[in-house]
């Protein structure tokens, strides 16, 4: 959620960017810093930076109390996958 927030105003700088300077601007230019820096934030926030930073999986319990609860994120093998090509 918090990263399309942070998509919507790095879209909403680089509107504004283009009025004031009246030219066109790369829009990566400015979405991307918003959505990497809030997605370190967050990871910073929740003591999870290294993991994300180093790609390691996370446990199931962080999904207690998100709309993942019930489900077997794990089940599809994805993360295993991810893990195995990053060692």
């Amino acid at each position: 959620m918090m990263s399309a927030v942070a998509y919507g105003l790095g879209l909403l700088v680089t509107f504004l960017a283009l009025a004031v300077m009246g030219r066109g601007q790369p829009a990566l230019l400015y979405i991307v810093p918003f959505v990497l820096g809030t997605t370190v934030l967050i990871s910073w926030r929740r003591k999870e930076l290294r993991q994300m930073w180093t790609g390691q999986p996370v446990s199931p319990s962080i999904f207690k109390g998100t709309l993942l609860v019930g489900h077997n994120y794990q089940s599809c093998g994805l993360l295993d996958e991810m893990h195995q090509i990053l060692n």
